[in-house]
């Protein structure tokens, strides 16, 4: 009997002691599958102690987790601002992360994590700077990475000895405002040129011809004044323009009479009209007034009356009401 009893007692405390150590394991497991939040519940007695223990691992990886998970969504979050694009890559050139600006300038938004870079961005133009980063320079760019319509300038920094940092310039709409601007340039210094030569000519005929009598002389110099106030609507005009583009120009309402101003727009293009035998003729009121930024509407309909003179026929009619 007291055999049986100690047998009996034996097996109890191994079947306590193979419970705890399974429910020890299963919390082992736990953490090592990313459930920190997993418990030992044990009662007091073998096997507690190294419960207990346990249990404050487990609060101590819970809190290291969360902490890691909001500095996580920080960077995302700062990352995410940026205009520049910025993707991290590990050895064999995979990104294993990407911001949302580097995944639509290289991706058009879709997720590149996990996928070697050459995938998305042109491999060739990434080659030389990249194996200068892996020979050991610690930064090389900017350099241009033309890629899916845009003009991106990119960068190439090592974080550590294994992973490197690209980050991504758009400049398209830059190179697109430099072409804009050298267009602009060209239009205008070929519109510049027209009234320049024609002051120049009238000037050189009025000093060379000494037989030139008081008529002529007024007609030259009329005609002097005429491309001169062509000239200096031309460079108004590329004035109010480049305020424009910097943005200090601010409108100035005024009461102003339209049809004067109508008056003023067609003695501007009186002589492109005749030029290509275009009537001009006003058609108003005697008064119209209008609140609104006077150089600004002056130009509005300038605009419309030089393409109406411009783009019309011989004998044609431009009509201003």
């Amino acid at each position: 009997a007291g055999w049986s009893s100690v047998v009996v007692g034996a097996t109890v405390v191994g079947w306590r002691l193979r419970v705890r150590a399974d429910q020890l394991s299963a919390v082992c497991r736990a953490f090592a599958e990313g459930r920190y939040d997993t418990r030992a519940d044990l009662p007091s007695g073998a096997l507690s102690g190294l419960g207990r223990g346990l249990n404050h691992l487990g609060e101590r990886l819970e809190q290291i987790h969360n902490e890691l998970a909001r500095s996580r969504a920080l960077l995302d979050s700062a990352l995410g601002a940026l205009s520049e694009g910025v993707a991290c890559l590990d050895p064999l050139n995979n990104v294993i992360y990407a911001n949302t600006a580097y995944r639509v300038f290289a991706a058009g938004g879709d997720d590149v994590t996990g996928q070697p870079f050459y995938r998305h961005l042109p491999s060739a133009a990434l080659e030389e700077p990249l194996s200068r980063i892996k020979g050991g320079e610690l930064d090389v760019g900017p350099f241009d990475l033309p890629h899916a319509r845009r003009h991106l300038r990119a960068r190439l920094t090592r974080a550590d000895d294994d992973i490197v940092v690209l980050v991504l310039h758009d400049l398209s709409e830059v190179k697109r405002l430099e072409l804009r601007r050298r267009d602009f340039m060209s239009a205008i210094s070929h519109e510049l040129k027209t009234p320049l030569t024609a002051i120049l000519g009238f000037t050189e005929t009025i000093l060379d011809d000494e037989s030139c009598d008081a008529r002529q002389m007024r007609i030259f110099i009329e005609k002097i004044a005429r491309q001169a106030d062509r000239l200096a609507v031309l460079v108004r005009d590329v004035l109010i323009l480049s305020r424009l583009e910097e943005g200090a120009w601010s409108p100035k309402a005024e009461v102003i009479d339209l049809v004067a101003l109508g008056h003023e727009v067609i003695d501007d293009f009186q002589s492109a009209a005749a030029n290509g035998r275009v009537a001009l003729v006003l058609e108003a009121d005697e008064h119209v007034t209008v609140t609104a930024d006077r150089e600004a509407m002056r130009m509005l309909i300038g605009n419309l009356v030089s393409n109406a003179v411009r783009y019309n026929r011989v004998d044609g009619t431009v009509w201003l009401r």
